[in-house]
């Protein structure tokens, strides 16, 4: 039986556990740190005399960062070794972290928060590529991802909840500064538990029109997309972010289609499969992954909870979320994703209904 690390060149963990370990970590911190903040912007505002819209660049410039990086941060991987981006975004996320914890004012605190986001763009695609040559096709593939993802849907939930605990108990910088010793040891523990990478492949390279074209115009349609409804979205600034997107993105889509190494494979979007898939992630982040940014203020605003209270309330979902992936591994033995996947969807659009 032929490895699935034999045609890549990356040698077995030492500690297949433990680097799983450490992967899911990275999955549950980039899904942490999106909700944590949330129940602390009532206090970080007050504290800090921010203003409404800064709070939301708070919140939008881990999300405009994340996104806009997210094909460099791919490519980075590929290049400069998986283990090594990932031990990266690790240390960028503690640094970060570490800054955000000690900001005194908006601009900084907005700074720290982008910097995670790029931190974030390194890991992801750095985690999901290290399951995918680390674990057998099969079951101990399809392992990992349940832990992988059970990380993932757990952090956004159990964001909300810690946030609230930690802002009650010992401030807002708290949020921030709890990601510190994790990420650091892990960027630490990834020395040791993580295969080391292979020798890069001759002949590739970073496609920097690439890289800078699509960072810039899909950052600035995140920002278009997240501040749209604020700015107003026939408002000038609104209109010259979505141009300047799209001028940036066509370019993109020329440069690659006559790039010998292109960042990007266009041929990929012709699988329905995939375009599924990414229809579905998106139906999901924008209406699942969302409510909590919006309930956590309304608890706070609305019921005049304290950070505490509001944490508290994610709690069922933050259970329910830990049980249902569970479930959802052991449905897919028997039933097709497709089954799967419709009864998730569905029980979110009716729980989502309910919310409203």
């Amino acid at each position: 039986m032929t490895s699935p690390l034999s045609s890549t060149g990356v040698s077995a963990p030492a500690f297949p556990r433990l680097a799983l370990a450490l992967l899911a970590t990275a999955q549950l911190i980039i899904a942490l740190d999106s909700t944590i903040i949330f129940v602390a912007l009532h206090e970080m505002g007050a504290q800090l005399r921010i203003n409404a819209q800064q709070l939301q660049w708070i919140v939008s410039g881990y999300t405009v960062a994340f996104g806009g990086c997210l094909l460099l941060g791919g490519r980075a991987a590929d290049l400069l070794g998986r283990r090594r981006v990932y031990r990266l975004g690790m240390a960028l996320f503690a640094l970060a972290s570490l800054v955000g914890g000690f900001s005194t004012s908006a601009w900084l605190l907005i700074a720290a928060r982008a910097v995670q986001g790029i931190g974030a763009a390194l890991l992801f695609p750095a985690t999901l590529a290290l399951i995918n040559t680390l674990y057998a096709e099969g079951a101990p593939r399809n392992r990992a991802l349940a832990i992988w993802s059970m990380a993932s849907a757990g952090g956004l939930a159990l964001g909300t909840l810690l946030g609230g605990v930690l802002t009650q108990t010992f401030g807002w910088a708290s949020v921030l500064l709890v990601i510190v010793p994790f990420a650091g040891g892990c960027a630490l523990l990834g020395g040791l538990w993580l295969p080391r990478d292979p020798a890069p492949q001759a002949g590739r390279s970073f496609d920097l029109a690439g890289c800078v074209t699509v960072t810039i115009g899909g950052s600035l349609l995140v920002t278009t997309l997240v501040q749209g409804p604020e700015w107003g979205w026939l408002a000038p600034r609104t209109l010259v972010c979505l141009a300047v997107s799209a001028v940036m993105l066509a370019a993109f889509v020329q440069i690659e289609r006559g790039s010998r190494d292109p960042l990007m494979q266009f041929a990929l979007l012709r699988l329905r499969s995939l375009r599924a898939a990414m229809l579905l992630t998106m139906l999901f982040m924008s209406s699942y992954g969302v409510q909590y940014y919006f309930l956590a203020l309304y608890y706070q605003d609305g019921y005049g909870w304290s950070a505490l209270q509001a944490g508290l309330a994610f709690l069922p979902p933050t259970l329910v979320c830990t049980f249902g992936i569970r479930i959802a591994e052991r449905m897919l033995t028997r039933r097709s994703p497709r089954r799967v996947l419709m009864v998730g969807m569905l029980a979110g659009a009716v729980g989502i209904a309910a919310v409203a």
